[in-house]
């Protein structure tokens, strides 16, 4: 007969391979269940109008494509429970108080802990909507692009080539007056212009040049110019105080970003919908699938003492954005919207941070981890 231990020891080895075999291609993340008393402040948190606003238009944009998620075999919304949640939520009444939008979400959403590589901490950021004061003409003032996608999309020149002149069908959408703002617009995405009669332009990411981003500030880190751990804010002083050599540090990256101009309040995200403030996240669609909502629970930056961090803040995100540097299980960018404090929260956030993915009740969360939730349109 076997002893305890080695019945134990089986056990073990059994349990092991079923976990290996349930996660065939990222073995080191896992989604372990969980119920909503285990959400730290979930119970004190409210639902506001704002939040249950997002979350329904990221179901409403689930649903729309709902067919083509179901026929390519690998996204997970394309699993019924998915449609069946996202249709509770839109039925959620506008006039829902907190409390009973909580209950509905609890209904058909179960929270899901990410782990990776034993670890459920990861990497939070933060970006924002600059405001530049800026002109549809070009004036004597006003003489830096902002361009629109080439109708030629392939081959564009890389950014050194583009301020030489290099692209000279390029159309411009407005014009700015310092070429750092230009390039830090291009870094976030999108950007509001100020125009001189109190109007404004809000110009959204269409696309850019097929060259890899390069962030300059880590080139000014190596030299010296800046601090290790410097803000936008740093970098962004540094290039206006060197003007002769802000150019050519900018050109390091050959990156360029073209712009289109958007008829909505907020900068589109890559589900396509408007951003909200403080509740959009940008993930890595590779593990969390855009219209996720998440629980988010992270910190604030310090006001005094950047080597630390501030209070702590918890609260539901929809993971409605991806970007270039948002790599990895559990890695987010909060989108702050526009404003003094919402840059300087998206300057100086990289913080630790723990989330809950809310799925579908029922979904088969084994589809997750073949890394094919790419599926956008």
């Amino acid at each position: 007969m076997k002893s305890i231990a080695q019945r134990f020891l089986q056990k073990t080895c059994i349990i092991i391979t079923l976990a290996l075999f349930a996660f065939p291609t990222m073995a080191s993340v896992y989604f372990i269940p969980q119920n909503y008393n285990t959400l730290p402040e979930w119970q004190q948190s409210r639902i506001n109008n704002k939040l249950l606003t997002a979350i329904k238009a990221s179901c409403q944009r689930n649903l729309m494509l709902y067919p083509y998620y179901f026929q390519s075999n690998f996204d997970i919304r394309g699993e019924l429970p998915w449609m069946i949640s996202c249709q509770g939520i839109l039925n959620i009444p506008a006039q829902a108080n907190s409390k009973s939008a909580k209950t509905i979400l609890e209904t058909y959403f179960q929270p899901y802990l990410v782990v990776h590589n034993f670890s459920r901490q990861g990497l939070f950021t933060g970006y924002y909507l600059p405001e530049i004061k800026g002109s549809l003409t070009k004036t004597p003032y006003y003489q830096i692009p902002i361009y629109a996608m080439p109708q030629k999309k392939s081959n564009i020149p890389y950014r050194e080539q583009i301020n030489a002149g290099m692209l000279p069908d390029a159309q411009a959408l407005a014009w700015i007056h310092n070429p750092v703002d230009l390039y830090f617009m291009q870094v976030q995405g999108s950007g509001k212009i100020l125009l001189p009669k109190g109007q404004s332009v809000l110009l959204g990411y269409a696309g850019q040049n097929g060259f890899p981003y390069y962030p300059i500030g880590r080139f000014l880190k190596d030299i010296g110019a800046t601090k290790p751990k410097g803000s936008i804010q740093t970098l962004e002083s540094w290039l206006n105080n060197n003007p002769a050599m802000a150019q050519n540090i900018m050109n390091i990256d050959a990156s360029y970003v073209f712009f289109k101009i958007l008829n909505t309040p907020e900068p589109l995200g890559a589900e396509k919908i408007p951003l909200t403030p403080g509740h959009s996240l940008a993930v890595d669609t590779g593990y969390i699938p855009l219209g996720t909502p998440i629980w988010l629970s992270s910190f604030y930056p310090s006001n005094t003492d950047p080597n630390s961090h501030g209070t702590a803040f918890t609260r539901m995100m929809v993971a409605q954005d991806t970007g270039g540097a948002i790599n990895g299980p559990i890695r987010g960018d909060i989108y702050w919207g526009s404003g003094a404090r919402a840059k300087d929260l998206a300057s100086h956030l990289a913080s630790p941070g723990t989330y809950w993915v809310l799925l579908p009740t029922a979904l088969n969360t084994g589809i997750m981890n073949d890394k094919a939730t790419l599926t956008e349109f």
